[in-house]
């Protein structure tokens, strides 16, 4: 007959485990085996939980090696759990950064972080050439910090990103085909306004500078559309240029104490009495852009305080940093800065009812830029204490 028994519940850290008495040593036996059975339970339904996903998941220790190791991996890597296990993780796991076409080794993406996010990787495995997939990584350590364990998905996004590219393909046919009538209109508008000898009144000239604003940001608009689209081809070409980014950096930054000054916001500008020497090899235009949609924005998502603006002389880069005592952005959104129509949820919270005139795509046009010019983009920031964007563009190497 089975054992109706109830469960057995022992403290067992603190039994005497010297004890004699048979009775005792007996419900620390049934304990023990109460304990494994319950753990050997738990173990098994996680694993078969693990086995059945149809992400990709794997696991390593802090040498790299693999622990976890599913079915779906075992399909796509094609390897057994068995074979897999102890091994280490880059004799078997092979995958690249999309965006860069690195290779990726395991400690590119695990214990750098509590959560690593990368958001479009490629598996380098036959069969699996065309396909897509988005990578995330946390671990967990032992209280002793003695050892740590990375868990690594990889969620199949092939068809997120064929639909990305039929949208892209959409957009840059349809910047195309408005690039040529918003030419036109705006042609037509400037000859009707300066050639015209018509004498305008107040309301009649306030109508064609709306005219002409909203020309000029639908014009925007459209080019950026159109850089959207040779950014994802790899077609952007610059139009690189000699010249003196910090003067470049104060023009532009002077162009916005109006708007600052509009929200009650302090601009402070870097006030060098001595004049700095500059200089680096840049597309100007788009110098200039990534300097407007990092300064635009501060002023945008600041409610009060200051915009801080810096301008540093690194070793072998200029760093130009832009720091904002706005909302902050949230650790969960961190991945979704510099993407495509991507914003920060404490930034929309803010902007209320004037983020209808956000496309949502400077930051990542920005960032683009910055990299096609061999400089780096990043952001530093605080929930309740601001941001600090910055970049940086390296300095001209000498002859």
């Amino acid at each position: 007959m089975p054992d109706k028994s109830p469960p057995i519940s022992l403290d067992i850290k603190n039994l005497n485990m010297n004890s004699n008495d048979p009775q005792m040593l007996s419900q620390i036996t049934k304990a023990l085996y109460a304990n494994n059975f319950e753990l050997e339970t738990e173990r098994s339904r996680i694993q078969n939980i693990l086995v059945n996903v149809s992400e990709i998941i794997f696991a390593v220790d802090q040498d790299f090696k693999i622990t976890i190791f599913n079915k779906r991996a075992e399909e796509v890597f094609g390897k057994s759990h068995e074979e897999a296990v102890g091994r280490f993780a880059s004799s078997y796991v092979k995958v690249a950064d999309d965006e860069t076409k690195k290779e990726l080794a395991p400690p590119d993406y695990t214990f750098r972080d509590k959560q690593i996010y990368i958001p479009r990787v490629k598996i380098l495995a036959k069969g699996h050439e065309g396909e897509y997939y988005r990578l995330s990584s946390s671990f967990i350590e032992a209280e002793d910090k003695s050892r740590k364990e990375a868990v690594i998905i990889l969620s199949n996004i092939t068809a997120e990103v064929e639909l990305d590219k039929q949208k892209d393909e959409f957009i840059s046919i349809a910047s195309h085909e408005l690039k040529t009538p918003i030419s036109i209109v705006s042609n037509n508008l400037w000859m009707f306004k300066h050639v015209s000898k018509k004498k305008f009144s107040k309301r009649e000239d306030r109508f064609l500078g709306e005219m002409e604003e909203g020309l000029g940001r639908l014009q925007k608009i459209v080019n950026n559309l159109l850089d959207i689209s040779r950014i994802e081809h790899g077609t952007l070409t610059l139009n690189l240029e000699t010249i003196n980014i910090y003067e470049e950096f104060l023009k532009t930054a002077d162009n916005f104490k109006e708007s600052a000054e509009s929200k009650n916001l302090d601009l402070i500008i870097p006030t060098n009495k001595k004049k700095i020497e500059a200089i680096a090899q840049v597309d100007k235009e788009r110098y200039i852009e990534s300097l407007e949609n990092f300064i635009g924005n501060a002023i945008k998502y600041t409610a009060q305080g200051k915009i801080t603006l810096k301008f540093e002389d690194q070793s072998d880069s200029y760093k130009i940093s832009i720091i904002d005592t706005g909302p902050g952005i949230p650790s969960k959104d961190y991945p979704k800065i510099f993407t495509k129509f991507g914003r920060a949820s404490e930034g929309l919270k803010l902007d209320g009812a004037t983020s209808g005139n956000s496309t949502g795509l400077g930051l990542y046009i920005t960032k683009n830029y910055i990299n096609s010019m061999n400089g780096e983009a990043g952001f530093d920031s605080k929930i309740g204490e601001g941001t600090t964007f910055w970049f940086t563009i390296p300095k001209m190497k000498k002859a």
